[in-house]
């Protein structure tokens, strides 16, 4: 009995020294619901495809969760989001009332389409003497000192706010690098006497419910994102839909001309 309190003192260390799980190894999560619209070509489109759709999937599966994605419109994901009705969305900037993943999707480009050379930089100076347009919902998260520049409205699609411009009808059209590039390429001749002028540069990330289980899923997350951002895997799948892995995963990164996308491409 003499022994006691060393057992006793010895017990207690192996309690203090055993390592923390990772908390992959902690989950106890089997499935998981994300809200979000599939009209972001290239991101997330109608038929599932899309970045972000590659990375949900890629994220979940090696951890052993079943996704149960649900198209609802922006401003309605973002809803649920909060209130607990789904358990992520994005991607965005960062909004208040939730957790925000710590890695970003993708480092966005926000850009003005307009007659060549209508507007000279610094754009963002010159807006307000101009009208544009916009996808519904596409500037309510934008800082504020952007939003006061912008003059205009909402619009319907794309392709429409681009046709508009060509037309005349409108000074700009507003819209993100990518989805605008795409946009183009539907649309022949659109390149001819047009070009893209950089607004600002975003970086947009994924939201998950302000709770426990929340925190636990952006952590488990951010855990794979990271182990995938050590092998060529999350490379590979930003290749694949032709975006820049955003530069905090990268282990190293070059200067590139952002606006290069929107020149006009061979064939078209």
């Amino acid at each position: 009995m003499k022994n006691l309190p060393r057992i006793r003192s010895l017990c207690l260390g192996l309690l203090i020294f055993v390592p923390a799980l990772p908390v992959s190894a902690q989950h106890s999560v089997k499935t998981v619901v994300w809200h979000t619209p599939n009209d972001w070509e290239g991101y997330v489109n109608g038929e599932g495809k899309g970045l972000y759709v590659d990375l949900v999937k890629q994220v979940f599966r090696a951890k052993g969760i079943t996704v149960k994605r649900e198209t609802v419109p922006w401003k309605r994901a973002l809803h649920n989001v909060q209130v607990g009705k789904a358990d992520f969305t994005g991607g965005t900037t960062p909004i208040p009332g939730y957790y925000i993943s710590r890695q970003p999707l993708i480092q966005g480009w926000e850009v003005i389409f307009q007659r060549k050379g209508a507007l000279k930089p610094p754009v963002i100076d010159r807006l307000q003497s101009k009208i544009g347009v916009w996808p519904m919902g596409y500037i309510d998260e934008f800082p504020q000192d952007i939003k006061e520049h912008l003059k205009g409205h909402e619009i319907a699609s794309r392709e429409q706010g681009i046709r508009m411009v060509l037309s005349g009808r409108v000074d700009y059209y507003l819209d993100n690098l990518v989805q605008l590039s795409d946009t183009l390429d539907l649309i022949p001749g659109s390149r001819d006497e047009f070009e893209c002028a950089e607004i600002f540069s975003d970086t947009l990330y994924m939201l998950f419910t302000k709770n426990n289980r929340g925190r636990k899923l952006r952590d488990l997350y951010d855990e794979e994102i990271e182990r995938l951002a050590k092998t060529d895997a999350l490379a590979k799948i930003y290749e694949k839909w032709s975006f820049e892995v955003p530069i905090s995963l990268m282990p190293k990164t070059d200067f590139i001309d952002v606006l290069h996308r929107c020149e006009k491409r061979p064939g078209l």
